[in-house]
Parts: C-alpha cells; sequence; structure tokens
C-alpha cells in the first residue's frame, strides 16, 4: 500500500495522484457502504485515510479538507457510534476503532480552522457538490460571490465543468452547480463575463435546460440560463 510509504517523495507522488482524482469521494462511499461482510475493506480504508490526512505540508491539508466535503466525519461517527456493539462494522478491532477515532479528531481539528468560504472551496476542489447549507446560505454568497470571482477563478472553472462534463456527475452535483454559477452572476458585476469567457459552458447549459431527464435540474439550468443573458445583478 503506497500510502503506508515511508519515503517523503513517495507519499507526495501518491497524495498529488489522489488530489487529482476522485479517490478521496470514492473511498468515503466505500467506507460508508461497508458491511459486516466487508471488515477488511473498512479496515484498509481507514488505515489509508489516516495516512494520508495525518501531516502538516499543503498536500496533507487539501487532504483532510477533501474528506471534510466528502462528508467522512459523519461517517466516522457512526462508525465510532456503533461501537462494538451487534451490528457494528468494526466489531472489536481495536486497531481500526483507534484509526477511525484518530481520523475523526483530525479532521474536527482542521474543520476547526476553517473559514465557510474555506470550507466552500474544498467541496468545490473535492468534486462533492451535494446541497450542503452553505450552497443556500443567502449572507455567504453576498460575502463572498465577488471574492470567489476574482481572487479564486479555478473554483469558477470547476463549477463550469460540472456542468460541461455532466455525463459523469449526478443530477444533485449539476442542480448545485448551476444553483452557485447563478449566485456568481447575481451578487457581482463581473461573474457574467468570467463565465461567458468558458468554452461549452452556454451550449451545455442550453442542452441541459431542455434534454436532461431530471426536473430539479431543468429548473436549476433554466435559472442560470436567465442570470447569463440578463446578468441582472441585485442592488
Amino acid at each position: 500500500m503506497l500510502t503506508f510509504a515511508q519515503r517523503p517523495e513517495v507519499m507526495e507522488l501518491v497524495l498529488s495522484h489522489v488530489l487529482s482524482s476522485r479517490l478521496l469521494v470514492v473511498l468515503g462511499r466505500l467506507l460508508n457502504h461497508s458491511s459486516g461482510q466487508r471488515l477488511k475493506i473498512a479496515r484498509v480504508t481507514l488505515s489509508s485515510l489516516r495516512n494520508m490526512a495525518s501531516g502538516s505540508t499543503v498536500m496533507h491539508t487539501r487532504i483532510r479538507r477533501d474528506l471534510l466535503a466528502a462528508e467522512v466525519p459523519a461517517v466516522l461517527r457512526r462508525l465510532i457510534r456503533m461501537g462494538s456493539g451487534r451490528g457494528a462494522l468494526l466489531g472489536a478491532d481495536e486497531d481500526a476503532m483507534d484509526d477511525a477515532r484518530a481520523l475523526a479528531e483530525l479532521l474536527q481539528e482542521e474543520r476547526a480552522s476553517m473559514s465557510t468560504l474555506d470550507a466552500y472551496i474544498a467541496e468545490v476542489q473535492a468534486d462533492a457538490l451535494h446541497w450542503s447549507p452553505i450552497h443556500r446560505d443567502a449572507r455567504f454568497w453576498m460575502v463572498n460571490a465577488q471574492r470567489i470571482v476574482d481572487d479564486h477563478r479555478r473554483v469558477v472553472r470547476q463549477l463550469a465543468t460540472v456542468l460541461i462534463e455532466s455525463q459523469r456527475q449526478s443530477a444533485e452535483a449539476i442542480a448545485v452547480a448551476c444553483n452557485d454559477l447563478s449566485m456568481l452572476m447575481r451578487e457581482t458585476t463581473t461573474g457574467k463575463a468570467a463565465l461567458l469567457s468558458i468554452e461549452g459552458l452556454k451550449v451545455s447549459l442550453m442542452s441541459l435546460m431542455t434534454c436532461h431527464e431530471d426536473p430539479t435540474v431543468r429548473a436549476a439550468t433554466l435559472t442560470c440560463v436567465q442570470y447569463l443573458i440578463t446578468s441582472s445583478v441585485r442592488t
């Protein structure tokens, strides 16, 4: 297992690969859906996640924030709460329970150090968009929309990529991305120009608005298209 590598250069390569993929989201879901028959999978997953999250480099911080965005703490709380009772996944495996507790503590400390904008950026970068409360928080957008457009253009592009590459995204992720892009246009004077500069976005929005099977996606893309056309900024 490369996550157990002792050489810093090897671990750096591992973390770089993990951060450039959806692996953390996949591992979080794998852990969440594990059952008693998959104890070995849960044990190895917990140990690997703990190893990747333990460290003080920028990459280790990104790992912890991606795990937060993937809602791994909720999974850990469930595992720890169940303990060794009937139906517990980890049973009497003290090593696995120790990994779960240590990882939960690491993530709790990381969350305490983050602003709401940090948490939002982490969710986008982890490719883990879901209807967390921040997306519907009007004050968050009023305070941070211009900052996102001005200082975090990569985040804007990642939101657009969710729509451009919608075939590999869930309906929820697409709707959330549309919501967020709409907020960036509603609350800023430069959001529309930033989005129009992204090749393929407008065509993707039009296609999703008319062809996607999910009505929530069609409604969300309609709103986004309306902002893109009118660029009506709240005053």
